[in-house]
């Protein structure tokens, strides 16, 4: 976690991407979502990060509220095969009414696979009662069918 909200100015999304940049090298992976909010200048500060994460080819996760970035800003991530995109039924109906809108009632899997095909990189995980994973790599979505913790709910991280 880092500290944006904290020290950060809000109200200039390079001052919020600099603040999280700069640590960018002692990183592993990058998660984008949980508590971001949905300020425009927090949104396109952490596009900014998302773009430099990218161009030093560190992996991304994208959860919550960073899911609405890509929403409002599909190309952040399209094309990019390092990122796990970890929506909701709820997320994925927004995820796919902006990426990729098609009409009619469809099974999950086809969705899963037309949201890959048109981000054409990221691996979307559906998080549920079994979970679907699905990638432009994949030929149909993997299930998982394990028993998760009965105490995963919304709003307390997965």
């Amino acid at each position: 976690v880092t500290p944006v909200y904290s020290h950060g100015d809000l109200n200039s999304a390079s001052s919020i991407a600099c603040s999280v940049v700069k640590q960018l090298p002692r990183l592993h992976a990058l998660v984008i979502g949980c508590g971001l909010g949905r300020e425009p200048e927090v949104l396109e500060g952490a596009a900014q990060v998302i773009a430099k994460a990218r161009e030093q080819g560190l992996p991304v996760v994208v959860d919550a509220d960073g899911l609405q970035l890509v929403v409002e800003r599909p190309e952040v991530v399209a094309g990019y095969d390092k990122v796990l995109l970890t929506p909701n039924a709820a997320e994925l109906r927004r995820l796919l009414a902006a990426v990729c809108p098609v009409s009619g009632l469809r099974p999950v899997e086809a969705e899963l696979e037309t949201l890959c095909s048109s981000l054409d990189g990221p691996v979307v995980l559906l998080k549920g009662a079994q979970d679907l994973v699905a990638s432009p790599a994949l030929e149909v979505p993997l299930r998982c069918t394990e028993l998760g913790t009965p105490r995963r709910s919304g709003g307390l991280g997965d």
